[in-house]
């Protein structure tokens, strides 16, 4: 199910109150991260979590875009940056299966997607998020331009309680990795030279007239 009412944007991101507290804690700390992603060759681009669904009924794996017009103010993605062909792996200890489900696309418009829908009554031991991003090359809030390893970007979210996956409580930030483009140095034209060594010879040839090279 896709999200497309960007107020209801922190109800699917940080979940129910008795997360939220949990979750801004986290994020905080890893705001040096989104923040200094070009130093750390990583940018983080969304967040992958375990979320309740239906209370008592069923759970579900949450995608969120945090790229453009959703990256909240901190994190440093300005483009749009869609999600394409989503993939979520997840395996099911309780029913010895490892289910995969293609989601379609996420644009930071549609803000997130809560899907799968699994069973809360099964146990989960890991889920494996995969997706292809619409570009590699983004501008960041820090004025620098990011180009990224690769169009494919993988996350795998793992139980932070072993054995399983805990719903409103294991999350992590999805990050791509790669460079920051530096823009080449310009050179000096070539007339630009010139021009320079003619005002050079032509300052040597008044200094030599005036008497200046008379001493040595």
């Amino acid at each position: 199910m896709h999200q497309s009412n960007p107020a209801a944007r922190w109800k699917f991101a940080w979940g129910p109150a008795s997360r939220a507290a949990v979750r801004f804690l986290v994020l905080v700390g890893l705001l040096g991260m989104a923040a200094g992603a070009a130093r750390a060759d990583d940018v983080v681009v969304g967040e992958f979590s375990f979320d309740t669904y239906n209370p008592g009924a069923t759970d579900a794996f949450t995608v969120t875009n945090f790229t453009g017009d959703d990256n909240l103010g901190f994190f440093p993605v300005l483009d749009n940056v869609t999600f394409e062909d989503i993939n979520v792996t997840y395996t099911d200890s309780t029913a010895g299966t490892t289910p995969s489900v293609g989601l379609g696309d996420l644009t930071p418009d549609d803000v997130s997607t809560q899907s799968p829908q699994v069973l809360a009554s099964d146990m989960y031991s890991q889920a494996v998020f995969q997706a292809t991003l619409s570009q590699t090359i983004f501008s960041l809030s820090d004025g620098t331009t990011f180009q990224a390893d690769s169009s494919t970007v993988t996350f795998t979210l793992s139980p932070s309680s072993p054995p399983s996956l805990q719903a409103d409580t294991d999350f992590g930030l999805i990050s791509v990795s790669g460079s920051v483009i530096t823009p080449p140095v310009p050179e000096p034209p070539a007339s630009l030279l010139l021009l320079g060594g003619m005002v050079c010879l032509l300052g040597l040839k008044r200094a030599k007239s005036a008497g200046c090279f008379e001493n040595f």
